[in-house]
Parts: C-alpha cells; sequence; structure tokens
C-alpha cells in the first residue's frame, strides 16, 4: 500500500454548528444583560451596548467570542512521514503528536457511521473503535497500535489512495 507522504489537511465543515450556536451565545448575552440591568426600582427595561461591558458581563462576552472563533478554526492535519505518522488537531492538539512506524500495528481505510460510532464528528472517544479525530465523511484512517490503542483520522478514501512520487514532495 502507497502510504502519502504529503500532509493531508481537512477544515471542520459543519457551520451549521456555527450558525446555531451563535444566536444562542448572542441570546443568553442579551437575557443576562437584561436580567442585570432589570432594577425593582425601574417598570421599563432599557439597556444600551455599555451594558455588555460591565466587569459582571464582560466575561461571558469573551469566552463567548472565543467558543465562535474556535469553532470557525478547528482544523485536522495529518501525514506520513519517513519515521512514520504525525497529526494536529487545532485547537484540541495543537503540537504536532508523531507515532512511530515501529509502534504501530495497523493502517487501514474504513467507512463509519460517525453518529452510530462515535456519536458524531469532532473528538470523539468510543469503547469499541477508540479515538476519533474526525472533521466530516464517513471514511477514516484506522490506526491500530501496539499498544492496543486505536486511534481514527477523517480521510477521504479517493484522495489518500492516490499513489504519491517523491519527486513530488
Amino acid at each position: 500500500m502507497n502510504l502519502p507522504i504529503q500532509p493531508v489537511s481537512q477544515v471542520h465543515k459543519m457551520t451549521w454548528v456555527f450558525w446555531i450556536t451563535l444566536p444562542i451565545l448572542t441570546g443568553s448575552m442579551i437575557i443576562s444583560v437584561v436580567l442585570g440591568t432589570n432594577n425593582s426600582q425601574e417598570s421599563d427595561i432599557r439597556f444600551e451596548f455599555s451594558d455588555f461591558l460591565r466587569p459582571d458581563t464582560l466575561p461571558a462576552l469573551v469566552i463567548s467570542g472565543l467558543v465562535l472563533v474556535l469553532l470557525n478554526r478547528i482544523k485536522l492535519t495529518w501525514a506520513f512521514t519517513e519515521t512514520g505518522f504525525y497529526f494536529t488537531y487545532f485547537p484540541f492538539v495543537i503540537r504536532k503528536r508523531h507515532i512511530k512506524f515501529d509502534d504501530i500495528l495497523h493502517v487501514s481505510i474504513e467507512r463509519i457511521n460517525p453518529m452510530r460510532d462515535f456519536g458524531g464528528w469532532g473528538l470523539r472517544f468510543s469503547k469499541t473503535w477508540g479515538k476519533a479525530y474526525t472533521t466530516s465523511g464517513n471514511h477514516v484512517l484506522r490506526i491500530t497500535l501496539k499498544s492496543g490503542k486505536i486511534l481514527n483520522f477523517t480521510a477521504d478514501p479517493k484522495t489518500i489512495l492516490q499513489p504519491i512520487k517523491l519527486e513530488e514532495i
């Protein structure tokens, strides 16, 4: 089997997660500001933009912004090199993790049902199938280690099975 030497990079393509999370976070911020500015002495509810920047609402605003940015930046990169396999999964695995060929027992491309096998996409765990680093699709590169651990990475079988010439690197 010809293993790809070029890095395979995939971005989280589920933008619907972003667009569902955005109104939820925005709505919760507005509710917290409205409830925070409602005094028992005032009968009408009025708030201004400066209410969002109060010390009690600012942490929620910052955390909401960070969550939205990180959801939009999820990226999986993996590659086989001359010495083994490496991967990153930003923002969860920032530094490159390297697995030596000596530690790998088996490598295969498998068809999965992400919802049934792992409970969805993303960084997931399964007692049966091990740890999954997935962004989309229903194919994974499954690596079984000699230690018994199983790692799964999103893979497009059409691109991964193409032979790669060393001159292209």
